[in-house]
């Protein structure tokens, strides 16, 4: 029996162009290894809540807060329907660090009281959206955890891969991180296609995986469960033709990613603790 245990997450938003309305094409997650399911708030429904459960999925919920009072019915909803976090795409991205840190700490309060682990993703466009900040709010916030997913990052700062020049800010967050969304970015489009891109690109997301997944098991006792998600968008995300049909299919890939990942855990469990991270990125 492993000491640590990776999980197979997913989203509704992957389905989407392949099922109208994307959660109708739940069992599919469900049968391809699926284990937890992320699902927006706005989208969550007492039918799709109970179909979730038939199928004997984990929720996730993804809650989109501006300040920390914002998160109430977010806690409620997670509270009633037993989901076991909730993923804050925290849209503030353009107040100081001051204000910022309040926010976070207000967030993390109010989850706290309800028993709710919360978790803040690196994401563009949110509170997280400069890695810069992200890291100043870690070393501001002591419990601020976040799920990371590098894609956002590795565009934002325009370099083909998760190289040693993220390294001094992504170190801290990688101590923090409980979930991984899996996308692969080379620094100018966000999800690029996987099957074919340059080898040492997708090796060094697998390297960088394999180093976050290493701390995590450093950090969790025995029976712990790391969450993995692939997590590939629709256009825009998705590129499409001009015929608008898009130049990868999503589903597929995401079983690409989760295969990288499956390698990445068991690299992290040879590691040990011998990091990888950064000198494989120079």
């Amino acid at each position: 029996m492993p000491t640590h245990l990776l999980l197979k997450g997913s989203t509704p938003w992957v389905l989407n162009r392949f099922y109208d309305p994307p959660e109708s094409g739940l069992e599919v997650l469900s049968k391809g290894g699926a284990s937890t399911i992320e699902v927006s708030d706005f989208i969550l429904t007492p039918e799709l809540i109970d179909r979730i459960k038939q199928l004997g999925l984990r929720l996730i919920i993804q809650a989109y807060p501006k300040v920390a009072e914002d998160i109430a019915p977010a806690l409620e909803l997670a509270k009633s329907c037993r989901a076991i976090a909730i993923n804050c795409h925290v849209k503030a991205p353009h107040i100081d660090h001051e204000a910022a840190v309040e926010v976070i700490t207000g967030l993390l309060s109010r989850a706290e009281d309800a028993g709710i682990p919360l978790y803040c993703e690196t994401h563009r466009g949110c509170i997280t959206q400069d890695l810069y900040r992200a890291a100043k709010l870690a070393e501001a916030v002591p419990g601020m955890r976040f799920t990371l997913d590098v894609s956002h990052y590795v565009v934002c700062e325009e370099q083909p891969g998760p190289t040693a020049l993220l390294a001094p800010m992504l170190d801290m967050i990688l101590d923090r991180t409980e979930m991984l969304h899996g996308r692969i970015s080379n620094g100018q489009q966000i999800q690029v296609d996987v099957e074919h891109s340059p080898a040492e690109l997708v090796d060094s997301y697998r390297r960088f995986w394999t180093e976050a997944m290493r701390r995590w098991r450093r950090r969790k006792p025995a029976g712990s469960s790391l969450i993995f998600t692939p997590e590939l968008g629709p256009p825009p995300y998705g590129i499409v033709g001009p015929d608008d049909k898009e130049l990868i299919n999503r589903l597929d890939q995401s079983e690409i990613i989760w295969q990288i990942a499956q390698q990445a855990w068991k690299d992290s469990a040879a590691a040990g603790n011998e990091p990888i991270w950064p000198a494989e990125f120079a």
